[in-house]
């Protein structure tokens, strides 16, 4: 490009200091009140200009440069410039990179691209480098993007691999001077319509900053508020009362997909080096909704103790494997136990008319043989079972009511034995007496 415009000069001094131009063919135009020729080289005195002639090189058809037989440039017929193509689409095309140099070695100086709002007169946005220092491959320099109101704003600055918003010199990976507002009909996260935003709030008094999530209708999906004064964190509330304030649910993920992994919310007695207790899943197979897992909750005593085990609709108590309703692994003390019993398990059949008692000689021969209660357990189905208190106190009170049974009938029988030895009596004395009275006939 340098070579075609070298040559382009010296076309125009050759011609100028000869007074004349070089024309090919008859066909001409009239540019300015002056005769030019579709095809030539030459200059004319233009009245619009004050600095002297002007050179001129036409072609009907556009302009193409050539170096080495290869094309490098063209000028079409719409005033499009290519660089690198034979069909620019703008007025400036360029297939390949373009280098903005910096002229000057000094701090804060550098190249850039302006973009007008009309001419130059009318500046408008800018992309420019700026130096800090020059050093071939080791010079520092920055990227600033900036719009213009009044003065170029600055916006954005790439420097040292940190991004600034609002400043030049960014302090952290990414650096943003004032409010952050992310998000509006343009600029969505999650759903067409859905944004974030965090700013700062109020409530009686108390400064805060709070991450809002909005939903597509415009209105609060969702706070996270940290609190200047107190320290608090809100979820859900922009008022939290504890470091910790959760207006909602909470879900804690197993990260793990393995047989005895869980999450766990721990608390500490102090800090992380004194353990505290725990409330911990424990999951012993993962199957979308017919997934298996227990919870487990723990104080800590040179070691969790894993107290109380809640899995599969059963609680274990000292135990994680509880295969009872409740099953407990210790001693259980209580002021009161309820044990519920349906009515038909209930003895009171034993009070019928129609129930039939054994004989004692029987229940004899039961306890010789046995050595329990007809219907109880023995001690080796106890050891092995355990016990059923509900069934366990039915069958005894069916043998305490038995017990009774035989009481009373015992008791007739005591009864009926006692009026007859009064009988007996009676007959005994009134047969002394007339014994007595014969023998003192006989004196």
């Amino acid at each position: 490009m340098k070579k075609a415009l070298l040559l382009l000069q010296l076309m125009f001094v050759i011609s100028y200091s000869y007074a004349q131009n070089i024309n090919i063919g008859t066909q001409t135009f009239t540019y300015g009140n002056t005769t030019v020729y579709h095809y030539g080289l030459g200059w004319y005195n233009d009245p619009a200009l004050t600095a002297g002639a002007v050179a001129y090189f036409t072609s009907f058809g556009g302009m193409r440069f050539f170096t080495a037989g290869l094309s490098k440039a063209t000028l079409d017929v719409n005033g499009n410039f290519g660089i690198g193509n034979d069909a620019p689409s703008q007025k400036l095309d360029v297939s390949g990179n373009i280098l903005l140099r910096n002229l000057a070695n000094t701090t804060g100086a550098g190249a850039s691209l302006s973009f007008s709002s009309y001419d130059a007169a009318h500046p408008g946005p800018k992309i420019s480098s700026y130096l800090d220092f020059a050093a071939g491959t080791a010079s520092s320099s920055r990227l600033i993007l900036s719009s213009y109101n009044n003065g170029y704003m600055n916006e954005l600055t790439l420097k040292g691999g940190s991004v600034g918003v609002g400043t030049i010199n960014p302090i952290g990976n990414l650096d943003v001077r004032g409010k952050t507002f992310i998000g509006t009909s343009d600029v969505a996260i999650g759903t067409t319509g859905s944004f974030l935003q965090i700013d700062q709030g109020a409530a009686s008094g108390n400064t805060y900053s709070q991450i809002r999530a909005f939903n597509t209708g415009g209105s609060v999906a969702g706070d996270l508020v940290l609190q200047g004064s107190g320290g608090n964190t809100g979820i859900g509330t922009a008022a939290p009362t504890q470091k910790l304030d959760v207006a909602g649910n909470m879900l804690l993920r197993n990260l793990s997909n393995t047989p005895g992994a869980g999450a766990s919310l721990s608390f500490s007695s102090y800090d992380a080096a004194h353990i505290g207790p725990k409330i911990s899943s424990y999951l012993d197979n993962a199957s979308g909704t017919s997934s298996s897992s227990r919870l487990i909750l723990s104080s800590y005593y040179n070691g969790y103790m894993n107290e109380l085990t809640l899995v599969g609709g059963r609680v274990g108590i000292g135990t994680i494997n509880p295969q009872k309703t409740l099953s407990v692994k210790g001693e259980i003390l209580a002021q009161a136990i309820t044990v519920t019993n349906a009515a038909a398990s209930w003895p009171d059949y034993v009070f019928d008319q129609t129930y039939h008692l054994q004989s004692l000689e029987n229940l004899e021969k039961y306890l010789v043989k046995n050595k329990h209660l007809p219907d109880m357990p023995s001690a080796n189905e106890i050891e092995a079972n355990g016990q059923n208190l509900g069934e366990v106190n039915s069958k005894l009170l069916k043998n305490v009511e038995e017990l009774t049974l035989y009481l009373i009938e015992k008791d007739k029988q005591l009864k009926d034995q006692q009026s007859r030895i009064e009988m007996q009596d009676q007959k005994i004395l009134k047969l002394e007496k007339t014994i007595s009275e014969v023998l003192e006939k006989i004196k």
